[in-house]
This record gives structure tokens, C-alpha cells and sequence, in this order.
């Protein structure tokens, strides 16, 4: 398991909450496959998914990412400005998707993936 901490702490919040993966999914925009991955430790979440996430179960996304600071401490100026930023974010998208042709979509898939993966390789060269 490669990131056993954030694997933890986002099992704890769910369990604190009695929620499963898919309702956590539906309620925070973050897709079941990530949260999956993040559960199992293979991925960490990135900020643009901890926002939501915190958001939905009450913790501060900061503590799910892995950081030293308080599970609970929602006046962090910087948890706050992530849950805002990043719901908006993933509000737009959804519009984009529900709206969108199939081959916008699919553009929009792909650069999502291909930013993923270049965090990913910038994430593993610290």
C-alpha cells in the first residue's frame, strides 16, 4: 500500500459518517473509481478531489491529503478556499458534461488524465 495514511484517514471519515464509497461519490462530484484507489491506498487524493471530499464527510481535506494538521480545523483559510475553488470547479464540469458532445467530452476526459499523470510523475520524483 502506498499511501497506508490518506487510506486510513478517508476509511475513518467514512466510517465516522457510516457512508459508503458511492454515496460519497454522489454527494462530493469525485468519481468511485478515484475514491476507490484512494481507499486502497494506490493513489493519494489531489486537492481538487480532498475538497470535496472533506467537505462532504466534515474533516479538512488538508488532514485526508496526509498533512500534520487538525481532522477537524474547517477555519483553515486554505481547506476553505480548496472546498470553494474546487466544488465550483467540479460544478462546471458537470454542466460541461451534460451539455457537451461526446467527443467534447472525451477531450475533456483525456486532458483530465493527462494532468493526472503528470502530477503523478512530478509526485513521485519528490
Amino acid at each position: 500500500m502506498k499511501y497506508k495514511l490518506t487510506a486510513d484517514r478517508l476509511n475513518e471519515a467514512l466510517n465516522e459518517k457510516n457512508m459508503t464509497a458511492q454515496e460519497l461519490s454522489k454527494k462530493s462530484g469525485v468519481n468511485k473509481a478515484s475514491i476507490s484507489q484512494y481507499r486502497n491506498g494506490s493513489h493519494k487524493p489531489s486537492n481538487t478531489s480532498a475538497g470535496p471530499m472533506g467537505e462532504v464527510l466534515g474533516v479538512n481535506p488538508l488532514w485526508l491529503m496526509g498533512f500534520d494538521v487538525d481532522k477537524y480545523d474547517m477555519a483553515n483559510p486554505f481547506a476553505i478556499t480548496i472546498d470553494k475553488k474546487y466544488i465550483d470547479l467540479f460544478k462546471g464540469v458537470n454542466k460541461l458534461v451534460s451539455i457537451a458532445t461526446q467527443e467534447r467530452v472525451n477531450q475533456l476526459f483525456d486532458f483530465v488524465n493527462y494532468m493526472i499523470l503528470q502530477q503523478e510523475k512530478e509526485d513521485d520524483q519528490l
